[in-house]
């Protein structure tokens, strides 16, 4: 499954899992989210924007 295009020219995309036990979130620079299952895969195009639908997911430690 291809991740959607980011909106804007120099702007990243960021993945988390909705599943219940996830920790943590993913720029779309770091290869981690791949192994998000596609069935709880949800794309944000800022990090703002997926932590105000997930507030207690972490920044994945190569994203930092």
């Amino acid at each position: 499954q291809t991740p959607p295009p980011a909106t804007q020219p120099g702007s990243h995309t960021f993945y988390t899992s909705s599943h219940w036990s996830a920790e943590f979130y993913y720029c779309d620079t770091d290869d981690g989210w791949k192994g998000l299952s596609p069935k709880y895969l949800k794309s944000f195009p800022s990090a703002e924007a997926l932590l105000q639908s997930y507030p207690d997911r972490m920044l994945h430690e190569p994203c930092q």
